[in-house]
């Protein structure tokens, strides 16, 4: 019909939508999920409270978005650091010291995690067992690397990636986690990322090691 116009929708850019992370991300970290409110994020990335919903329909949706993120970046750390070394042990080492070395400067997030226990995200969820079982893949591909070159004794190269995962994961919890504590030191406290990768790779290789 004449005279009619289709609505304008408001535009979208990168830029803004990382402004508005950002901002959420430093007010999450300072005063806790639960304490921030909308128009404190829309202050600090100096926008309108309105543009943040543009972007994010609820500040759960950037709390989600926040954690998705960060763990995709952690993902990126664990292959970037297996693929710059060429033997499969070098790999596995250079894997276990990024998954510590990340669980230890993540502590801030971890109390993010911890606040999110009570938000159910089934997308959210989905992308970060995507995460582990690519991860899980990698590991496989690595320890199959190994045995092919006899450096690693015959085994489910599988099963030996699930059993290493879960190792390496139950440290990195308890890195990225010490803060949520309650006053209680975690099991490996005093040792350093590089300790604790020390420990747990030395345990993986006793077991890993073809039998003289």
């Amino acid at each position: 019909m004449m005279g009619l116009t289709e609505p304008r929708m408001p535009d979208k850019t990168p830029d803004k939508r990382e402004l508005i992370l950002g901002a959420a991300r430093e007010l999450f970290l300072e005063q806790g999920f639960h304490e921030t409110r909308v128009e404190d994020i829309a202050a600090r990335a100096g926008i309108g409270k309105g543009t943040v919903y543009t972007y994010f329909p609820s500040k759960r949706d950037l709390l989600v978005e926040i954690i998705r993120s960060s763990m995709d970046a952690f993902k990126s750390t664990i292959f970037s650091a297996a693929e710059a070394e060429d033997n499969p042990r070098a790999k596995l080492e250079a894997a276990a010291h990024s998954i510590l070395s990340f669980g230890e400067s993540s502590q801030p997030l971890g109390r993010l995690v911890m606040e999110s226990t009570g938000i159910s995200d089934k997308e959210l969820k989905n992308h970060l067992l995507k995460i582990r079982q690519e991860c899980i893949d990698l590991f496989t591909v690595i320890i199959t690397q190994g045995i092919d070159q006899g450096l690693f004794r015959p085994v489910n190269p599988r099963i030996a990636a699930q059993a290493i995962h879960g190792a390496m994961t139950a440290v990195f919890h308890e890195a990225m986690f010490q803060e949520t504590w309650a006053g209680r030191k975690p099991p490996h406290a005093g040792l350093t990322s590089e300790d604790a990768a020390q420990e747990l790779l030395s345990l993986v290789f006793t077991g890993l090691n073809p039998t003289s």
